[in-house]
């Protein structure tokens, strides 16, 4: 079976924007016309933000930045719940280097949750973002809540009982 064929074979098999966003990414590189098509497909399936995102680091892989902006936009206007805001700010940060507009959104995303596991994973992600001043300043938050491992047990605890 040729390259192509493969390719082929692999697309028909894509159920949702992130696998059409993926293999577009994988083949980015060496056949930037397919990967433009499986991106198309890939918008056409895009509901939620996670979903834009993935689109978008497709066309980042086909250094189209301009049009990656314009979806992580769509991706920001779908948004309804904290991390959903909390992916496009890590999104803005490390795709475009935009560390402000990651960092308000991430904030945005801070203020709506309670669990201590998201509060970890928005530090992680405000990290990663670039957004230096908002993970000192979850990790000052987590520190007030927490100064004993049985204090962390126990908001695990609680926020696994508030989500069930």
């Amino acid at each position: 079976m040729s390259e192509q064929e493969n390719i082929e074979a692999l697309a028909q098999q894509c159920q949702s924007a992130e696998e059409y966003a993926m293999l577009a990414t994988k083949i980015a590189s060496t056949d930037t016309e397919h990967a433009r098509k499986l991106l198309k497909e890939a918008e056409l399936q895009c509901q939620f933000p996670a979903d834009y995102i993935s689109t978008a680091k497709g066309y980042i892989a086909l250094a189209d930045s301009a049009y990656a902006g314009d979806l992580i936009e769509q991706a920001e206007e779908a948004c309804f719940e904290a991390m959903e805001y909390a992916a496009v700010g890590q999104a803005w940060g490390e795709l475009f280097g935009h560390t402000d507009k990651a960092a308000v959104l991430l904030q945005q995303a801070a203020s709506e949750v309670q669990s201590m596991p998201d509060r970890l994973l928005l530090a992680q992600m405000a990290t990663a973002s670039g957004a230096d001043e908002l993970t000192q300043s979850l990790y000052n938050q987590i520190e007030e809540s927490c100064k004993t491992i049985e204090d962390y047990r126990s908001e695990e605890h609680t926020s696994e009982l508030q989500s069930h």
